[in-house]
């Protein structure tokens, strides 16, 4: 199903919609009144779904948006499915052809998820016969995956601990307090690991139901895990002692030691003077790598997938350039304080909620409200790294590319491949290309803005 920005505007309003009139769904792209999809029935077209407690056992061919204080899938979801509740739990019979975007306090994974999974909460657990076709992002306590479980690529994760006994086929990437390995990585584990320690880092808020055991901090490499490569961890002391199966590749060692400027540097001992040039020099390709991949990655995505957009961007800013500018500034200084008041409204109101409704309608608008907020965080942060970069980016390779065909049309991947070289080229200049940032994000974001804004009051695009 075709799906463009519009869909998911329009999806987080409806949510907050949701929060703020009753405990009932309102009616929208497609909508369940009892928070139920029962088997056999199927959804064509994007589902919300708002209950004390939801079940999905059928299909949808859309996305599935689903927030409760416990949403249970064991059905099909062809597309993307974004779950916020107190406990999630993707069972044995579901499968989500697109990515599972979730925020609980537990979520249990022992379905198919083609996509990636992302993941934010106390306790994330998948379970066998749980697949992940792609990657796990997790930022939480604890992220356990369970013998009979599979990873097919990435895992990347932040928190306290992350307990491995099923399969990862590529790389583990971590920075936690303890990590316990007695499963199969494929490849690589990177990770950063707190001293090791007798006691736990016990968190007391954290509930028990659904929680695994808390490790000690530190490395515990059992004697039956498999490490594909290299082993690479960064610890205040060396814990080889803690590492019973040796991987095939190497084991690194390195120790946090702070650099010239203050920072932590992930090296085993600080580099000589004649090497310091050598390293950052280094360290200026790698960024500038990364800038051109990803701008470059999500320019040709968005050119693709919403031309329309992408070049209504680009005639604002070209007609309106210094307005963009100003609008821009605002965007910026208004949208943190906007979340900022998002937090307090929804706390409050939680609160409030709590003791008129004594806790069912709380927790959804809870839910709700916190999963708008973090959406609007992410595309907003999308917007401001990239997007806006994006933006001056394909103006200048379109204005380069223009100036020397004259009866043709710009080729707009072209204008995007010339416009990211010369800003990526800016950017690694020291001092100056922090300006370049300023001035891109300034100028890109107060365009879109003011398209937007532009598109809601139905106003035309001034041609250049």
């Amino acid at each position: 199903m075709k799906k463009n920005w519009h869909s998911y505007v329009l999806l987080a309003l409806l949510v907050l919609s949701i929060s703020f009139v009753a405990a009932q769904p309102v009616q929208a792209y497609e909508i369940d009144s009892d928070g139920r999809v029962n088997e056999g029935e199927v959804i064509n077209d994007d589902l919300i779904l708002a209950q004390d407690n939801v079940v999905m056992e059928g299909t949808v061919n859309g996305l599935l948006l689903a927030t409760a204080q416990n949403v249970i899938i064991n059905g099909t979801v062809n597309g993307d499915a974004f779950v916020f509740a107190q406990n999630v739990t993707i069972g044995e019979g579901a499968v989500i052809q697109g990515n599972l975007f979730t925020g609980a306090q537990t979520v249990i994974v022992s379905g198919k998820v083609e996509g990636s999974v992302f993941s934010g909460g106390m306790a994330t657990t998948l379970k066998k016969p749980a697949f992940v076709g792609r990657n796990v992002y997790f930022g939480g306590y604890s992220l356990e995956i369970l013998q009979g479980a599979e990873v097919n690529k990435d895992v990347a994760a932040g928190g306290y601990q992350v307990i491995v006994a099923g399969n990862i086929n590529r790389d583990l990437n971590a920075d936690l307090g303890a990590l316990k390995i007695n499963g199969r990585i494929g490849r690589n584990v990177s990770v950063v690991v707190a001293e090791p320690s007798d006691g736990t880092s016990s968190a007391p808020y954290i509930p028990q139901q659904n929680m695994p055991m808390t490790l000690n901090p530190g490395l515990h490499i059992a004697e039956d895990a498999e490490i594909g490569g290299n082993l690479s961890y960064t610890s205040v002391i060396p814990q080889d002692s803690a590492i019973k199966s040796k991987p095939s590749g190497t084991v690194f060692y390195m120790t946090p030691v702070p650099n010239d400027a203050g920072n932590s540097v992930k090296v085993s001992e600080k580099p000589h003077t004649s090497n310091r040039i050598l390293v950052q020099i280094g360290r200026i390709i790698k960024d500038m790598g990364k800038n051109f991949v990803s701008l470059s990655i999500l320019g040709a995505l968005a050119l693709w997938l919403i031309p329309g957009l992408v070049n209504g961007f680009l005639q604002t800013l070209k007609s309106k350039p210094w307005q963009s500018a100003g609008i821009g500034i605002l965007t910026y200084i208004l949208s943190w304080i906007a979340v900022g008041l998002a937090i307090l409204v929804v706390i409050s109101v939680t609160v409030l909620l709590a003791f008129i409704t004594l806790g069912g309608l709380s927790g959804v608008f809870f839910w709700s409200g916190t999963a708008i907020i973090l959406v609007y965080i992410i595309v907003f942060g999308m917007m401001v790294s990239l997007g806006s970069k994006v933006i001056v980016s394909y103006l200048v390779g379109n204005w380069i590319l223009s100036q020397f065909i004259k009866d043709q049309p710009v080729n707009p991947y072209a204008a995007l491949l010339i416009g990211v070289v010369i800003y990526t080229l800016l950017r690694a200049i020291p001092f100056f290309g922090g300006l370049v940032a300023f001035v891109a994000i300034v100028f890109g974001l107060g365009a879109a803005s003011y398209y937007i804004i532009n598109r809601l009051q139905k106003k035309p695009v001034l041609p250049a």
